[in-house]
């Protein structure tokens, strides 16, 4: 077990712990449910990383680094939704086209992974990481 095993683990307990309680807590607060969803998203991304410091080959690596990379496009998109609904504000075409843009993204990673983050390498003889 390295590092990076151990803060996907926290991130992914925290993140859930956070998820569970707002969810249980605000339940009428459309806000606070969307910041529970947030947070599984992160928690996701903390589940990919966790899989990717165990993977023992090249495609497992590469499906949990696709379902990571997922949940990074992802967070900042809600994470700007999350402020808009939090301020109150309306702009639904911005938001549309972020989410349009990120499911480009996503699209073309599922695609092409090699072409938009390079080739894995197992680095420290422990877990693949991305060489661009």
């Amino acid at each position: 077990m390295n590092l990076f095993t151990v803060s996907s683990i926290l991130v992914t307990i925290s993140c859930l712990s956070i998820a569970v309680l707002v969810s249980f807590k605000a339940k009428e607060k459309r806000t606070s449910l969307f910041w529970a969803a947030f947070c599984l998203v992160v928690a996701i991304w903390g589940i990919a990383g966790y899989k990717i410091s165990l993977a023992s080959n090249y495609d497992t690596a590469q499906l949990w680094w696709k379902i990571g990379l997922i949940s990074v496009l992802i967070t900042p998109v809600m994470y700007t939704q999350f402020v808009f609904m939090y301020t109150s504000k309306t702009m639904p075409k911005f938001i549309f086209g972020l989410y349009a843009i990120t499911i480009v993204f996503i699209l073309g990673i599922f695609r092409n992974f090699e072409f938009f983050m390079g080739n894995l390498n197992f680095i420290f003889s422990q877990f693949y990481w991305i060489d661009p």
